[in-house]
């Protein structure tokens, strides 16, 4: 006898083991309690999350004659004629139709007709119909009239994994859910439950793997487990090592070693490590797409406070993320991602992937040992640090006067002492200025008032009105810019970016 796959065998039977779809089982249950179902619904999602599965209990759920109540949830009692009909699938009023091969218009309209008959056992006749989008547009516009006003007593679920290929004069005619892909915690849990249900040894970095590598899909998890259960001998167990040997995918300690070396710039080993993982017959592809999620975690864990316990990576990988994370910054690993995302793309194209790959390794290389532009620039043109408390007694220039208000931190005020004043004439206790955009009412005010407590004299501030002839001066932004945009960093920057322009300067704030 064949063996019955584990994914027919824990195929959920009820809307109580209906794993993850919590909005659709408080809204079916509600409509079966209070007897508002719907003409018509339509199920989407991914591969393998449940659609059918849905569909059926549904069917089975609303034919129940001793229908069951768990928490307000409408359970089928599984005993009645309706239920053991349904579950042995030879209820004569569940029809299952698969779309992929009924497309044409001439299956609908049959569908039509025998819909108009009675139920011979159940309250309800369902029609499933499995890959909706199928359909032709002839067979869409056949079902129109039908779904909006159907026989008494007969109730459409369509399932589709393509949900924008149905036209929206159907969709529009069905209660629509769409399935959720099940977490990562909750897909290896459940896989888990299976593993001892069955016997299976595992181990849980194993099981993780497979959660991973089902991305969301019930089904595909349990796919995979039954595979590597298979593969394995009888008294090992299910590691991350098995899995990754039968699903070809690189070792995450060859891939954290990879990313680590990266990001040091040891071109060498990176390059062995990749040389090695081509000779073991990994797929560079994959190589690529791991390393992305990598990058993405280790971006996470740098800007995210505790990350890494949010169930989004395995425990292995925690001390590995720690020991990365500390060693680089966020504009690092941005730009190791954006290389790697672009090598994918030249991968895919070429017919020399090992080479490839090594010159997408040796430009993140190389780009990992330049210094990030922000601390050329902070290096370039950080000024002289401004002395001690006693330079407030003597403020010789506008700029030591501007950076005291920097440095007492009335940072309104010396936004606009920077940028929407032009010096006329200075010396220290007077300032004769012209205002080039609305200052604060008070600015004059404040300004000498704050003056006139830091250093203890008299300060006389005057504004000259905006027709004075009298020989200004630019603002202080205006000034560092000219001076930043003179310097030999700045300019090979415009020359290697033309048309790029620096318009305002902010003072860094230091950690």
């Amino acid at each position: 006898m064949l063996n019955q796959p584990l994914a027919t065998k824990y195929r959920p039977k009820n809307f109580t083991e209906l794993k993850g779809q919590n909005v659709l089982v408080r809204i079916l249950g509600t409509a079966i309690n209070s007897s508002k179902l719907a003409n018509a619904y339509m199920l989407t999602g991914i591969r393998g999350i449940g659609k059918t599965t849905t569909a059926r209990i549904i069917a089975k759920t609303i034919n129940c004659t001793n229908l069951k109540n768990v928490d307000n949830v409408p359970v089928p009692c599984e005993e009645c004629k309706n239920c053991v009909s349904i579950n042995s699938f030879s209820h004569p009023d569940i029809i299952e139709i698969d779309a992929a091969s009924k497309t044409g218009v001439n299956d609908i309209r049959e569908l039509i007709e025998n819909a108009k008959y009675k139920p011979l056992l159940g309250t309800y006749k369902v029609y499933i119909i499995d890959e909706m989008h199928m359909l032709s547009n002839s067979a869409f516009n056949a079902l129109l009239k039908t779904l909006e006003e159907p026989p008494e007593n007969v109730l459409f679920i369509f399932a589709t994994t393509e949900i924008q290929k149905i036209p929206a004069t159907v969709i529009s005619r069905c209660q629509r859910f769409d399935l959720l892909r099940l977490s990562f915690p909750d897909i290896a849990n459940h896989i888990e439950e299976i593993s001892k249900k069955e016997n299976i040894k595992y181990t849980k970095e194993g099981i993780d793997l497979i959660a991973k590598f089902s991305e969301g899909s019930v089904r595909d998890s349990l796919s995979l487990l039954e595979t590597m259960n298979l593969y394995k001998e009888p008294t090992e167990a299910i590691s991350a090592l098995l899995v990754s040997e039968v699903l070809g995918a690189p070792k995450a300690e060859s891939l954290y070693s990879l990313i680590e070396n990266i990001i040091s710039g040891n071109s060498e080993a990176s390059l062995k490590i990749a040389q090695d993982l081509y000779h073991e017959g990994i797929e560079l592809n994959l190589v690529i797409e791991e390393l992305l999620q990598i990058c993405n975690k280790i971006s996470k864990s740098i800007i995210i406070k505790g990350f890494t316990e949010k169930g989004e990576v395995f425990e292995y990988e925690k001390p590995l993320l720690q020991q990365i994370k500390s060693r680089t910054d966020i504009l690092s690993i941005t730009n190791i991602w954006k290389l790697l995302f672009n090598g994918s793309s030249e991968l895919k194209n070429s017919s020399y992937p090992l080479s490839v790959l090594e010159m997408v390794i040796i430009r993140a290389c190389y780009l990992s040992k330049l210094p990030s532009l922000d601390s050329v620039m902070r290096n370039a043109l950080t000024k002289p640090a401004i002395a001690t408390p006693n330079a407030t007694k003597n403020l010789d220039s506008f700029q030591m006067m501007v950076d005291l208000f920097y440095r007492e931190k009335e940072l309104l005020l010396y936004k606009q002492l920077t940028e929407n004043i032009q010096i006329i004439n200075y010396k220290h206790g007077t300032i004769e200025a012209k205002s080039t955009k609305h200052l604060s009412s008070n600015f004059v005010h404040d300004v000498s008032n704050l003056l006139n407590k830091w250093t203890g004299d008299k300060w006389k501030i005057v504004l000259l009105n905006q027709d004075n002839p009298a020989k200004v001066e630019k603002t202080l932004q205006e000034q560092e810019l000219d001076i930043i945009n003179s310097n030999d960093i700045v300019q090979a920057v415009y020359n290697n970016f033309p048309g790029s322009k620096i318009t305002k300067i902010s003072k860094a704030t230091t950690n």
